[in-house]
């Protein structure tokens, strides 16, 4: 036995799985996947005007040996866009927060967009 030599999962994705979260009462769709550790993951946040989903392709490779997770923020994608909630940074930043503490992850690697103007 050659202990030297480890081996790889197949591994594919059509399509990512949806989980609904709800954060402070606002609904979020969040795609995650992958083979790595349940309480780790490689977290892609999407830009303005953007989604969640906008990130499968590379989502699709990163998974083969990490848990992923890109969810839909709000205002943007499948995510509710409330007229009067907060959509500054520090209320974003919180929004993930949640989402990650709902997701139990311990441990994440951020893999953001600019949300300086449109990132097409």
């Amino acid at each position: 036995m050659d202990r030297g030599v480890t081996s790889r999962r197949s591994f594919s994705y059509d399509r990512f799985p949806d989980a609904p979260l709800v954060v402070n009462g606002v609904h979020s769709p969040v795609l995650i996947g992958g083979t790595g550790a349940t309480r780790e993951a490689v977290v892609f946040v999407h830009g303005n005007p953007d989604a969640g989903s906008d990130w499968e392709p590379l989502m699709k490779h990163v998974a083969e040996f990490a848990t992923v997770v890109a969810p839909d923020m709000p205002g943007f994608g499948d995510a509710d866009k409330n007229a009067d909630h907060d959509y500054t940074v520090a209320a974003y930043a919180a929004h993930l927060g949640g989402l990650i503490d709902q997701l139990g992850n311990d441990r994440c690697t951020w893999s953001p967009m600019t949300s300086a103007g449109s990132s097409r």
